[in-house]
């Protein structure tokens, strides 16, 4: 299991990274996706979410803000 954990994995990786995070989600257990951000190190960037894999008030929004930040992201490398 060691080898298939994403946050295991991440400790390896040195280019930045952008990580949507959701606070909420049915399928992805949050503290899975936050162990992955964490693991990154400084090479981590987190946009956090209110929720994922679920539809909420707000979602268009904060969906286009993640593509603003995702786009911001690829501009700086």
């Amino acid at each position: 299991l060691p080898f298939f954990d994403a946050a295991v994995a991440a400790r390896h990786i040195r280019q930045p990274v952008l990580v949507a995070a959701a606070l909420f989600d049915p399928v992805v257990p949050p503290p899975a996706q936050f162990a992955i951000h964490n693991s990154l190190g400084s090479s981590g960037t987190l946009f956090a979410l209110t929720a994922g894999h679920f539809d909420h008030p707000g979602k268009d929004d904060e969906e286009a803000r993640l593509r603003a930040a995702v786009t911001s992201h690829f501009s700086l490398l």
